[in-house]
């Protein structure tokens, strides 16, 4: 134990050298942990390794709870987009610098290759262990950013548009599917009750298919519009649309639907 408390010391005293020599490893591009990232990235990466250099000598003795460095990084790395497999590129060549010192430390202090066969069994441990945390955790931020993203990017895509002071359009484009047009469900009464409309139209004109779910959907939206006292209508029903609709018996009758967008901007402001 008292060997490994010094080389505990041995490696948090040359930490900032493990550092920069690690650094210096870096291939010559602009990613996350190239020579020419930006220097506030080069930072962070410098800070991050090293707390790792910290969390690992600690580990050795027992005294320090690397997992908490493996949430900490892999939800940056992750927020930044940072490729796994350059993290993990990255990791191996740190593994490879810090497996060095420790080399060097057992050779400068006549270490014997039983002690250093131990400290490797134990180094390959708590490295294998940070990298299966890590990569678990980056999964599960990865995973909810690109759903805050994907919720965001629908939410963009199905905007209630006001054109008088009681009328609103919502135009749709593009495929639907249920998970789109449940979120095009909850955003259109939001914002149809702030921006307290009384009236809506719903263009389908670039939609170029529904089916019996997303059909739902929409019943459901111009359901609930109506509980809010709200009257829908229904434009740019393609002849797709309206063939999938027959074949599928789903029945538009007790719903105002107009050729086009235009045609019922005029009706409304006639009225």
């Amino acid at each position: 134990m008292q060997r490994t408390k010094e080389l505990t010391e041995y490696l948090l005293e040359n930490a900032e050298i493990l550092t920069e020599q690690w650094l210096d490893l870096r291939e010559e591009n602009q990613s996350t942990y190239g020579k020419e990232a930006p220097i506030e990235v080069e930072e962070d990466i410098k800070e991050q390794n090293m707390k790792l250099i910290q969390t690992v000598a600690h580990a050795l003795l027992g005294e320090s709870d690397y997992k908490e460095w493996a949430f900490e990084t892999s939800t940056r790395r992750a927020k930044m987009n940072t490729p796994l497999e350059e993290v993990l590129r990255s990791f191996k060549l740190f593994r490879e610098t810090y497996w060095s010192y420790i080399v060097k430390f057992a050779i400068e202090t006549g270490g014997d290759t039983i002690e250093l066969g131990n400290w490797g069994e134990r180094i390959n441990f708590i490295f294998d262990d940070i990298i299966e945390v890590f990569c678990a955790h980056y999964q599960k931020v990865h995973e909810e950013n690109v759903r805050a993203q994907k919720e965001m990017m629908l939410e963009m895509s199905s905007p209630v548009i006001p054109v008088y002071s009681n009328v609103g359009i919502l135009p749709l484009v593009g495929d639907i599917d249920t998970y789109r047009a449940k979120i095009i469900r909850e955003k259109t009464l939001l914002q149809v009750s702030n921006l307290k409309l009384e009236h809506l139209i719903v263009d389908l004109s670039g939609v170029p298919i529904i089916d019996t779910m997303v059909a739902h959907e929409l019943f459901q939206i111009i359901k609930a519009l109506s509980l809010l006292g709200v009257q829908a209508a229904i434009t740019g029903i393609s002849p797709a649309i309206a063939q999938t609709s027959v074949n599928l018996g789903l029945d538009f009758s007790g719903i105002a639907t107009y050729s086009s967008l235009q045609q019922a901007l005029l009706f409304y402001i006639r009225t």
